[in-house]
């Protein structure tokens, strides 16, 4: 018999949020992609400045959720307008998130 029982074992570590630079990179290859720019793009700029448009912003939306693994509103860029602040609330949102999701 296994005397190092579930109940022995040390507990798991709880749900790392997401790092901040990480969040970053996942939303400016998410927006490159969906403006359709090998440019780099401006992490304070507004995302309708540097060419997202409004179909342009459903596309970067849903592979944000594909990449993230996270739940985004239908308003992401119009509540958090820059790559900053959508980072940022990827972070938030994953510090929440028992799994992520």
């Amino acid at each position: 018999r296994d005397e190092y029982s579930a109940a022995s074992a040390p507990a798991a570590p709880a749900f790392k949020a997401m790092e901040l630079e990480v969040a970053q990179r996942i939303a400016r290859e998410t927006a490159l992609a969906a403006i359709g720019s090998e440019d780099e793009l401006d992490l304070d700029s507004p995302l309708m400045d540097m060419g997202l448009d409004s179909l342009s912003a459903i596309a970067f939306r849903e592979q944000l959720i594909s990449s993230s693994g996270l739940k985004v509103p239908s308003s992401l860029v119009f509540d958090y307008p820059s790559l900053q602040a959508i980072a940022e609330y990827l972070v938030e949102v994953s510090a929440e998130s028992p799994a992520g999701i």
